[in-house]
């Protein structure tokens, strides 16, 4: 099984750490770091297609070879994967060229939690679900820009 994290050079996520033994402290990291995420959010969006990107040479010795990082994955897994990432790429860098309102920053923020799941998890269905769903936030905040920008040019007509 592969996930996520098999093609992912910047995921290197331990199932069983030290955090484990204490779940109150896992939330309490967890909150201070969605609330990091928040306040730097315009920052980190320039860089995210990038991280989007490194991920797909993986993904395709993932597809070719059936295998990558000492993860094994089926044709159609990885043909799904490259999918992923390939069309994340092109919908994150459509938020680096606007101020981001607050549907784009629930957009990101819910993807960024999604992709989260998907590199932590061993099961092909979860991660997929994730995945999907990740792709449904940057989809809505990418919807919900394209209809502001229809709209505007409506009036200006």
């Amino acid at each position: 099984m592969a996930s996520i994290t098999s093609v992912s050079p910047f995921a290197d996520v331990g199932h069983r750490g030290w955090l484990a033994q204490f779940p109150a402290l896992s939330w309490i990291f967890l909150l201070l770091s969605s609330a990091i995420m928040i306040a730097t959010i315009r920052q980190w969006v320039i860089i995210l297609p990038g991280a989007m990107v490194a991920a797909i040479p993986g993904t395709l010795m993932l597809l070719f070879a059936g295998e990558f990082n000492r993860q094994a994955a089926s044709h159609s897994i990885a043909g799904i994967l490259i999918v992923f990432f390939i069309s994340t790429t092109a919908l994150t860098s459509t938020f680096q060229r606007r101020e981001l309102n607050v549907v784009d920053r629930v957009a990101l923020m819910g993807f960024v939690t999604c992709l989260a799941v998907g590199m932590t998890t061993k099961r092909d269905r979860i991660m997929l679900a994730a995945a999907t769903i990740g792709l449904v936030f940057l989809l809505l905040g990418w919807a919900v820009n394209f209809v502001s920008i229809q709209r505007l040019w409506t009036r200006r007509s």
